[in-house]
């Protein structure tokens, strides 16, 4: 026989669970044992714990100063304060934390600890992977636990540093080039409007033959980002559209992992290394600007191998202080605007030749 008493203590601002058990005989003077049922009261504590990350990743209020705990809080404000840098440094010991109770004190919510522990499995290694995969990883989290703002901002993100992956090489910078928000910009306009206009980075010529070689592969990424940052919008004002934006979500988190994940789709870029292709592509543009201007004489000379080389010798930038292009296409007065243009290197950012 015995009952329950429940005891403020004044000390620690907290309710103690205590079980009092009656040893003595029957017929004796009652005697009680006080059993404290802290052990008990901390499972169930725990239990709510791990169920309120399972779910929302949030920590309830409490002043227990229990490890556990404070790992678990520490996480869980760092990953939603997008601090993820921070999240990687506390992984490895909230890890060992959750494993270390899991065997012993907490072992009766050892499902609750493994959801826990499968949930956040993807910052394992998290620094051998690219950073575009984490960026995925949290998004799809977050996803699950009902966060579409923060998952369509880790979405954005995790395209942006894709795109900065394959087109980093192709800017030239004055300083390191780190994926920084200036240039994750640079290349979602590279991406979408094929161009890289600012003052401290250029593009490797010859930009317009490289977007119209790998056209059909751009149209697509930018296409997929439109509709992503269409999602974000919606999600971040009172929208009135009719749609389901958590389906919308589903599908575009897919989309993700089969063309960037899966596909890879930029990997397979066609480069501009064949120097007749350089010379045969600029040579078009040529044709096309002679027929404007109606300069026969040049565009009967357009193609010829003289003509090529001097192109070649320009795109490599031997010819790009000298007057030799100048010189080269000086037979009227509408010719001398490509030349200007030639020298400018104005040819190979815009498709789109002056007059």
């Amino acid at each position: 026989m015995g009952f329950l008493l429940a005891l403020l203590n004044r000390n620690k601002a907290k309710i103690e669970i205590i079980y009092a058990e009656q040893i003595s005989e029957m017929g004796k003077p009652r005697v009680f044992e006080f059993k404290f049922l802290t052990e008990y009261v901390n499972i169930i504590d725990f239990f709510f714990v791990l169920k309120s990350f399972n779910e929302f990743v949030k920590i309830p209020y409490s002043d227990t100063e229990d490890l556990l705990y404070l790992k678990l809080k520490d996480f869980s404000e760092s990953l939603l304060s997008n601090q993820i840098l921070k999240c990687t440094t506390k992984y490895p010991d909230l890890k060992n934390e959750l494993i270390s109770r899991q065997n012993s004190d907490l072992y009766f919510l050892k499902n609750e600890i493994s959801e826990v522990l499968n949930d956040i499995e993807f910052f394992e290694n998290i620094s051998k992977k690219e950073r575009y995969e984490v960026y995925y990883k949290i998004s799809k989290f977050l996803y699950n636990k009902n966060y579409f703002l923060n998952t369509s901002n880790f979405l954005i993100e995790a395209l942006h540093m894709y795109f900065f992956k394959y087109l980093k090489k192709y800017i030239i910078s004055k300083n390191s080039l780190e994926p920084n928000y200036e240039v994750l910009q640079l290349c979602l306009n590279f991406i979408n409007q094929g161009t890289l206009n600012d003052k401290n980075y250029e593009i490797k010529p010859p930009c317009d033959y490289f977007i119209e070689l790998n056209s059909a592969v751009f149209m697509q990424l930018a296409d997929f980002r439109r509709k992503i940052g269409e999602i974000r919008h919606e999600l971040s004002h009172i929208s009135t559209k009719n749609i389901s934006l958590k389906s919308e979500l589903k599908i575009l988190l897919g989309d993700f992992e089969n063309l960037v994940l899966k596909e890879d789709i930029l990997s397979n870029l066609v480069e501009i290394v064949d120097e007749e292709r350089v010379k045969d592509f600029t040579s078009y543009h040529l044709e096309k600007f002679a027929t404007q201007v109606r300069n026969k004489t040049l565009t009967k000379n357009i193609k010829t191998d003289t003509v090529k080389n001097k192109l070649l010798d320009f795109y490599n930038g031997k010819l790009s202080k000298t007057d030799e292009c100048y010189d080269l296409f000086k037979t009227n007065n509408k010719s001398k605007i490509l030349a200007l243009n030639l020298k400018n290197k104005e040819l190979y950012f815009n498709p789109n030749l002056k007059e």
